[in-house]
């Protein structure tokens, strides 16, 4: 089969996130299972406009706010005809498929924007965005949708889209034995980590004032930022610390590779996750296997990738106070964090790239099927 996969961004590109590791996931094993991908997605500094990664073809042009055009005009000029079918993956705007491929397409979200809109842009823009969103579903009526989470699921269903149209497709672990090579223990000082892209819908914020609250009754607790993103948020978090005096207690470690991020998951004590929402929480399934229990906000995604009470704790009310409260009970009942620890680690071990890659692959071979029998 020849597939077309449209995304504002490959997972090469420094802004890429949870979503970006999950197309990946998904297309590389596509093409070790003898399809073809071709991947167009946005360019970044030092990008090169082709390349093959994993099997998968990328062709990069145009940025954040102009791929999807520059798309379109691509796929007219140079790609009109030549798949057997398109993965318009939306991220806050889609690439509007339905007006301009006939050949059969698969909507891929992993949530639906929503309020985001209003954290990551100025309030105009995210007023035009908020607006478009409840727009542009109207377009993909008929379009088969794959997302992770049951939340994005019932998110997609109140905005008027058909239920029999949505099909579920869990994350998965990217685990190899090298990133487990050793065995770490975790830290002697009580750790929390955030494993994120640094961007204000992920309210790092939040967790860093909570931290605070955490410094007061805990003895010498230190928090770990994990991740890269927009440098004005990053610099506006860093006057946060260093308002606070907390500079000393915190660590930035931006972006690392996969084996440094499971290395660092396994040595905290405690992931935490403020996000407005998440499409289902990739970094807290990841720490879960490292047995390192979560402490997250209730918000879409999150409150799926922590069953709460069992591998984690889901706050109450979505409060930097709450989650110190939370993040303090873990940090010294280590009966209860240990407990917490082990039933994570069994609960992130049903998530399988291998089983999320066939289950995508049969919902594209259904709507093949189905098209090709009309």
């Amino acid at each position: 089969m020849r597939i077309l996969l449209l995304n504002w961004r490959d997972i090469k590109n420094p802004q890429s996130g949870g979503a970006e590791i999950a197309t990946f996931e998904i297309a590389k094993r596509l093409v070790k299972h003898g399809h073809k991908v071709v991947q167009i997605s946005s360019s970044f500094k030092n990008s090169k406009k082709r390349e093959i990664h994993d099997g998968i073809e990328i062709i990069r042009m145009g940025g954040t706010f102009t791929i999807h055009i520059l798309a379109f005009l691509h796929y007219q000029k140079y790609l009109k005809g030549k798949f057997d079918l398109v993965i318009d993956q939306i991220h806050g705007i889609p690439f509007f498929t339905p007006i301009y491929i006939k050949e059969p397409k698969i909507a891929y979200i992993h949530e639906v924007a929503g309020s985001v809109w209003f954290h990551e842009w100025p309030f105009i823009i995210g007023l035009i965005g908020l607006l478009l969103e409840k727009l542009y579903f109207k377009i993909y009526k008929n379009i088969i949708f794959i997302t992770a989470s049951n939340s994005t699921r019932k998110q997609l269903i109140k905005n008027g889209q058909n239920s029999k149209n949505i099909k579920q497709v869990h994350y998965g672990l990217t685990i190899e034995k090298s990133y487990f090579k050793y065995s770490f223990r975790k830290e002697q000082k009580p750790t929390i980590i955030i494993v994120s892209r640094l961007t204000q819908s992920k309210r790092i914020e939040d967790i860093i004032k909570g931290f605070l609250l955490v410094k007061k009754e805990v003895n010498q607790p230190r928090l770990w930022i994990v991740g890269r993103g927009k440098k004005s948020y990053i610099t506006q978090l860093k006057k946060i610390i260093k308002k606070s005096k907390l500079k000393n207690d915190i660590n930035f470690f931006g972006f690392v590779s996969q084996k440094k991020k499971f290395e660092l998951l396994s040595k905290a004590w405690v992931i935490s996750s403020a996000s407005v929402k998440e499409g289902f929480g990739l970094s807290i399934i990841e720490a879960g296997y490292c047995k390192t229990p979560a402490v997250v906000y209730n918000v879409d995604g999150l409150k799926e990738a922590v069953i709460n009470n069992k591998t984690g704790l889901v706050c109450k009310r979505n409060t930097p106070e709450e989650l110190a409260k939370n993040i303090k009970i873990l940090l010294i009942n280590s009966k209860l964090r240990n407990e917490l620890a082990k039933n994570a680690q069994v609960f992130s071990k049903q998530f399988n790239w291998d089983k999320s890659a066939k289950k995508f692959e049969e919902v594209m071979l259904k709507i093949i099927s189905k098209k090709s029998s009309e």
